[in-house]
């Protein structure tokens, strides 16, 4: 019996893992891209070595009242997404896409929040 159910996790584990793999390859796939504007910022960690903290230009958005929701974001011809409003539910023209975001003590935070690069690299993310 013991051996049976641990047959079964371990199956289970591997098919979830298996199907987060396929959903992300999924996304890269099929998926549309769109660059946000960052904000300046410079951290450096001794423990983790050289990194960016990406702060997104999040200035001009009201109107999130729950900790999880998505944007409404326009996207132009350089592929460069404008964040217009919090998504309510309504229909969204042909050049809106959604974007998820959540609400943290440190702020919102939208996917990744630092990009790490290998030591002495520093200087060619400087105009990033």
């Amino acid at each position: 019996m013991k051996l049976a159910i641990f047959w079964i996790g371990t199956l289970a584990a591997f098919g979830i893992t298996n199907g987060m793999i396929a959903q992300k390859e999924a996304l890269i796939r099929n998926g549309t891209t769109i660059y946000l504007e960052l904000r300046p910022l410079d951290p450096r960690s001794l423990m983790q070595g050289d990194y960016m903290e990406l702060r997104y230009n999040l200035n001009d958005v009201s109107g999130m009242k729950k900790w999880r929701g998505h944007f409404v974001v326009d996207i132009g011809e350089d592929k460069i997404a404008k964040i217009n409003r919090v998504f309510n539910d309504e229909e969204l023209a042909e050049n809106e896409h959604l974007l998820r975001y959540t609400n943290w003590s440190r702020g919102t935070r939208i996917g990744t929040d630092s990009f790490f690069f290998q030591e002495g690299h520093g200087n060619d993310y400087a105009q990033a």
